[in-house]
């Protein structure tokens, strides 16, 4: 095995554990420990997700997400689809008849460093998507405080039921 496969073996392998251990904190932070985030971070917090969305969906520019995520940050689609922060960057041309973002519902959680913000997305304008229109999304992002920054490692979107979203359940 040639050195470029074994490092890039070895960097699959270094971002499925991250990827899964972001995953098992996501799932404790969000289904099993009261909310704990302070204030301070609380409004940190929803602040910088708010400014991840709206830098990539409205303004389509790529500084903010590079400067306020770590090199392996990854997104899973409304699609299933996992994109590389690389592609994410590549891929903010979908946005381009995007008008606004009504960001709602947004809830904090953090514990030792590690924070899940979940919120409601609501996209106004036409997507160029290859899965369609969306209708209302739950986002949740995960953050990781790395020497007293908040950097996003994660985000997933989900489209919200027709029949939840009706009921107000999403």
């Amino acid at each position: 095995m040639g050195s470029s496969e074994s490092s890039g073996s070895d960097i699959s392998y270094q971002v499925a554990r991250h990827m899964k251990l972001i995953v098992c904190t996501a799932l404790a932070l969000v289904g099993l420990l009261p909310s704990l985030a302070r204030s301070q971070d609380t409004d940190e917090l929803q602040q910088l997700n708010r400014r991840l969305i709206e830098t990539q969906m409205i303004e389509r520019d790529p500084s903010f997400l590079i400067a306020n995520s770590i090199p392996e940050y990854v997104v899973v689609g409304p699609g299933g689809v996992v994109e590389s922060r690389e592609q994410v960057i590549s891929g903010l041309g979908a946005f381009s008849r995007l008008d606004s973002i009504s960001i709602s519902r947004e809830a904090v959680r953090e514990s030792n460093g590690v924070a899940v913000v979940t919120a409601r997305l609501e996209l106004h304008g036409e997507l160029n998507l290859p899965i369609g229109p969306l209708g209302p999304l739950t986002a949740s992002t995960t953050f990781v405080q790395i020497g007293g920054r908040w950097l996003a490692v994660a985000r997933s979107s989900t489209p919200c039921a027709p029949g939840a979203a009706e009921r107000g359940l999403c």
